[in-house]
């Protein structure tokens, strides 16, 4: 289900129903970004992936590809004005952070994630799970990045571990746990509702804007339901993606 191509630098997540391919990409000699290159349905060469990567370049000085790169987990402070899945300060206020390779490995089955709540699996046969280290040289703050694909359904999950590995303090302003990229126009559903309509679904267009889904609850509840899906539009219940 997860494989390595070591002259490629690439990490391919796949099984009957999708594939994952995470590439690493050296900007300066001994640094290396995790980028996730594509999502979508399984591929038999995973290299082809890379071809949307290759073609990315700088429009002009003012326009750096670092606002184009698909970072596993971006950051902020370094030239792309995305929202950050990481945003870190240090004890000096800087909030520059660059995160490079520094290791990777396979697990059988699905790691626990101790006081979370999560999906699981019974057996280690029924999964396989990605751990990438991603570390910044500067502040020493670790990501420890793992993705997880399930053997008999078209699902992959993922989680992060952010760890202080530095000597000063660190304050931890954004901690994320997913980015995706995903190439293309894509239609928003989530669930709003009240009591006794709960669950009301909502399709929303695609647009050049943020959109969050949240409860100032404090919990789940009727008001929002917890959960957003990406759909093409001309996706149905019964066909598309």
């Amino acid at each position: 289900m997860i494989s390595y191509v070591e002259n490629q630098r690439l990490f391919h997540l796949k099984n009957e129903f999708l594939s994952c391919v995470l590439t690493l990409r050296e900007e300066i000699p001994g640094r290396q970004e995790l980028l996730m290159a594509y999502l979508g349905k399984p591929l038999q060469d995973p290299s082809q992936s890379l071809c949307r990567v290759d073609a990315m370049h700088e429009m002009a000085s003012f326009d750096p590809i670092r606002q184009l790169l698909p970072y596993a987990c971006p950051t902020e402070g370094r030239g792309d004005y995305r929202t950050p899945m990481a945003a870190v300060q240090d004890s000096i206020g800087e909030r520059c952070t660059e995160l490079y390779f520094k290791a990777w490995e396979i697990l059988p089955g699905k790691p626990v994630l101790p006081g979370l709540p999560a999906t699981y699996v019974e057996s280690e046969e029924e999964a396989q799970t990605l751990k990438i280290i991603l570390r910044d040289g500067v502040t020493g703050l670790e990501a420890e990045l793992c993705y997880t694909i399930f053997r008999d359904f078209p699902a992959m999950t993922g989680s992060v571990c952010y760890r202080n590995a530095g000597e000063d303090s660190l304050i931890l302003n954004r901690a994320g746990s997913l980015c995706l990229h995903l190439p293309g126009q894509w239609d928003l559903l989530h669930l709003h509702g009240a009591w006794a309509k709960e669950r009301s679904v909502q399709r929303v267009p695609p647009a050049a804007l943020t959109r969050s889904v949240s409860s100032a609850r404090g919990a789940s509840g009727h008001e929002h339901n917890p959960f957003v899906a990406l759909c093409a539009p001309d996706a149905t219940e019964n066909h598309g993606e």
